[in-house]
């Protein structure tokens, strides 16, 4: 992203990709919808049960010749049961360009299996707009996988206001956010309460002097959608290689803001190709396993460990603007780390976006080739 591009973008944010939702009980497709979300630097923006017609098992499909994994118990498997995607751990996708049952039906097409996952976000301009995103879980009715969830804390127009949460003032909120995905069959869902909360990019930004705020409000909006739908997954979200502002050592935005193992199912922690992260050589990824400037992925995964929690990685991808673009030496990396950790990971999703910013789309459109045929290889 050009240095304007990203400058107008932390400033008013873009719209979305085309949201197309099949309405239940309409028989039609309603007219698009889109929403607002801040551009950060490794954002998804900067980045977006039923049943469905499964695509052959691998060794049979479009992929052709593989043959099938053998399914070991991993924390992937203890909690969301066998993995329809073949792999030990749960696999899952940001469609990029259209968020609809349709097209991660045609990735999964596309891939030679079914997705586990499919990534979604709900609008949140403002405290009304959060309530009233019901179209955010019911575009994917008919997906036979889970949503991971990637839900906001605090509205654009409320940043810092914890007390909106803390107070009790917008139980109703997050009452009605389960309550909308029970009523779509999603209560088995992955909730990422507040992702990304290291960083400074999202309204409900933490830092250290308001990591306690912060875990009260992440406690309070786990109880209170619990009492609503108990079979929800909670997981407490970060961005690797990003310190908590006011830290005072490196693994802070781990450890102190951790809102409590009652309150948490899984810790996960999103990773992009870019800065300081970036994969060039065998180096530069041991380095951004444990970057110097924050927690990476080695750091979550043994966390989680020490936790007794699952791990995922919900957001992953490379990265053509901040950086190296097409390299599939990142996306054999990613896929052997997830390999060393099956034990702990739990789910992983690639964002998959063809939008200006970002432009890392593996798949329709394909603009990083070499990614894209090794992660039809691996994955």
């Amino acid at each position: 992203m050009v240095a304007a591009t990203l400058a107008a973008a932390l400033l008013g944010g873009v719209a979305w990709p085309t949201v197309v939702a099949d309405r239940p009980g309409s028989g039609q497709v309603a007219a698009a919808e889109t929403l607002q979300r801040p551009l950060p630097p490794n954002s998804a923006a900067t980045r977006g049960s039923g049943s469905v017609a499964r695509s052959a098992p691998r060794g049979t499909g479009p992929a052709g010749g593989r043959a099938v994994r053998p399914v070991v118990r991993t924390a992937g498997v203890a909690m969301y049961g066998r993995p329809a995607s073949g792999l030990p751990w749960h696999s899952g996708l940001w469609t990029g360009g259209e968020m609809s049952t349709r097209r991660i039906a045609q990735a999964a097409a596309w891939i030679g299996h079914p997705y586990d996952f499919v990534t979604t976000y709900p609008g949140y301009d403002t405290w009304a707009a959060l309530g009233d995103s019901d179209w955010a879980v019911g575009m994917y009715d008919g997906f036979a996988g889970r949503l991971s969830y990637g839900l906001p804390l605090l509205p654009r127009d409320r940043r810092g206001r914890w007390t909106d949460i803390t107070s009790g003032a917008h139980d109703a909120t997050f009452r009605t956010i389960a309550r909308q995905l029970v009523a779509h069959g999603r209560g088995d869902s992955a909730i990422r309460v507040g992702l990304e909360a290291n960083g400074d990019w999202f309204p409900w930004a933490a830092t250290a002097s308001s990591a306690a705020q912060y875990q009260a409000a992440f406690r309070r909006v786990v109880t209170v959608m619990r009492a609503q739908a108990p079979r929800l997954t909670f997981w407490f979200d970060t961005s690797a290689g990003f310190g908590l502002p006011g830290q005072s050592g490196r693994l802070d935005a781990l450890t102190v803001l951790y809102p409590g193992d009652a309150y948490v199912d899984g810790v996960s922690m999103d990773h992009y190709d870019f800065y300081q992260l970036s994969a060039t050589s065998p180096l530069r990824w041991s380095q951004a396993l444990t970057p110097r400037s924050g927690a990476g992925l080695a750091d979550a995964a043994a966390f989680a460990r020490a936790h007794g929690k699952g791990f995922a990685v919900p957001e992953w991808g490379t990265h053509a603007t901040m950086g190296p673009g097409d390299n599939p030496f990142f996306i054999q990396q990613m896929y052997d780390f997830f390999q060393a950790n099956r034990d702990v990971l739990v789910f992983e999703c690639y964002f998959n976006e063809p939008a200006p910013y970002i432009r890392n789309a593996i798949w329709g459109p394909v603009q990083m080739p070499r990614s894209s045929a090794l992660y039809h290889a691996l994955f």
